[in-house]
């Protein structure tokens, strides 16, 4: 749960927290939570101190931070937050991706100063967002515009239709990932969703990376109109994983 991951979208996961609790309806079959009981594990949030240093032996790659939980999670001390955020800022090799259902907390941490340095360029801040009930958290991941060099969302597991593109045109973000549900509950994607996002990211100048179609195993051809769109923002080339 740590190392090369098969997440198509990084090259590494790093996991120095595990464990969360369901916030919203993409929650509900939440991939994290199944593989950890498949192995036996507690689900409970858990900090892994032992875990900070693991990236500094890596080949320079895209990281996701904490792919088996939410670095800004309620039960996770603003403390350990702040590790992570040191152990991030001595790796510059690497570009770090910091996925959050809860951007709320994440800007409280960075609005109360409880990171004292400058907030590295290399660190990518990122939303999840499902449905149209939840793209709310756009607007409050915008507020990052204040600290961070950079901030992405990720629309997955899409459940419905997000046209119009209203909730977004002020908070356009650097990158943006969409993909289907899988596992043996999964909720059927339409097509045409993914393709309603592809024309605002080519309207707006947006990477847009469509990860999966979704249906009962992860992967798949990942195709609009017989067409493979797996665009990274143009920094990212030379990394493990390239750049489109």
């Amino acid at each position: 749960m740590t190392g090369r991951t098969n997440i198509e979208w990084c090259d590494y996961s790093w996991n120095p927290v595990t464990g969360c609790s369901k916030v919203s309806e993409g929650c509900r079959n939440c991939y994290a939570e199944a593989l950890s009981h498949r192995f036996g594990r507690s689900f409970e949030v858990t900090l892994h101190p032992e875990r900070l240093t693991a990236t500094r032996k890596w080949k320079p790659g895209r990281i996701f931070v904490n792919s088996m939980s939410d670095l800004f999670h309620e039960n996770i001390p603003f403390e350990f937050i702040t590790e992570v955020m040191h152990e991030m800022d001595r790796n510059k090799q690497h570009t770090y991706l910091i996925l959050t259902k809860r951007p709320e907390r994440m800007v409280e941490y960075f609005g109360e100063a409880y990171y004292d340095c400058t907030l590295p360029s290399h660190v990518w801040f990122g939303a999840s967002i499902e449905n149209r009930r939840w793209t709310g958290r756009a607007a409050t991941l915008v507020w990052m515009r204040l600290f961070a060099a950079h901030i992405f969302l990720s629309l997955e597991p899409l459940l419905e239709s997000l046209a119009p593109f209203d909730w977004l045109c002020d908070n356009v973000p650097d990158w943006i990932i969409t993909g289907g549900e899988s596992g043996p509950h999964f909720r059927q994607a339409d097509a045409q969703w993914f393709k309603e996002i592809r024309d605002f990211c080519t309207a707006h100048d947006i990477p847009f990376f469509f990860k999966q179609p979704g249906g009962l195993r992860p992967g798949g051809r990942a195709l609009l109109d017989g067409q493979e769109w797996r665009q990274s923002p143009p920094a990212w080339k030379g990394f493990v994983g390239g750049s489109e």
